[in-house]
């Protein structure tokens, strides 16, 4: 595996690997975080699993590529979406476990034959709302950044109108990583998985509130 990969914006690398948190509170927000990524991969050959939580996700694939490009990832395997979906469990939603195997059997399908090449996933958190509670969406992501192989990478983004304040600051807390503006800068907020594990048992929480932090990255990533 290379050193680094590109991850789509101008003069920015990033180590395969990487678990890199995005926030956004508009789809132009989201759609300049997202799309760069995904289309420096499908351009470098990676494979690149798309999760929009729309039913249709054909405006944010129109941005990546031509139609004919679009449709020539598609049908090669390289790309595939995942688009909104209705609940499939009743209130309780799905555990982490569960959404661990929906993970697996994701990469397990965007791999190549030989077990090789890089793959990119990512895209909107809320995609999980309908199926999992915000506990176990941060559950979710703690165990993402102890598991996430050097083949892979994940881009996570959460969209500040859709989740609470406790939910999306400890999210963010998950990341090692977060995208701000145009630049990738190591998370002041994060918390290695095993610490934030234990700082949920306790009820604990990071402090703040996701404006704020949000507000606080932006100052950090000022030279």
């Amino acid at each position: 595996m290379t050193a680094s990969v590109r991850f789509g914006l101008p003069g920015v690398t990033i180590s395969p690997g990487h678990h890199v948190c995005g926030l956004y509170s508009k789809d132009s927000e989201r759609d300049r975080m997202m799309v760069p990524y995904f289309r420096a991969g499908l351009q470098d050959g990676d494979s690149c699993v798309v999760v929009v939580d729309d039913e249709d996700p054909s405006p944010v694939l129109a941005e990546m590529g031509t139609g004919s490009q679009v449709a020539s990832w598609r049908a090669s395997g390289r790309l595939d979406t995942r688009t909104a979906v209705p609940p499939r469990r009743g209130t309780a939603g799905l555990n982490v476990d569960e959404m661990l195997a929906q993970w697996d059997e994701t990469m397990a399908e965007a791999q190549d034959p030989h077990g090789e090449g890089f793959i990119r996933l990512g895209g909107e958190a809320s995609w999980w709302l309908p199926q999992a509670t915000g506990g176990s969406i941060v559950g979710y992501e703690i165990e993402l950044t102890r598991r996430i192989p050097e083949r892979i990478g994940v881009l996570c983004l959460y969209d500040l109108t859709r989740f609470g304040g406790r939910t999306l600051v400890n999210a963010i807390a998950t990341h090692p990583l977060v995208l701000v503006g145009a630049e990738i800068i190591e998370n002041p907020y994060y918390t290695p998985p095993e610490q934030m594990a234990e700082r949920l048992k306790r009820g604990e929480t990071t402090e703040g509130h996701a404006d704020e932090i949000r507000d606080r990255l932006h100052q950090v990533s000022r030279p």
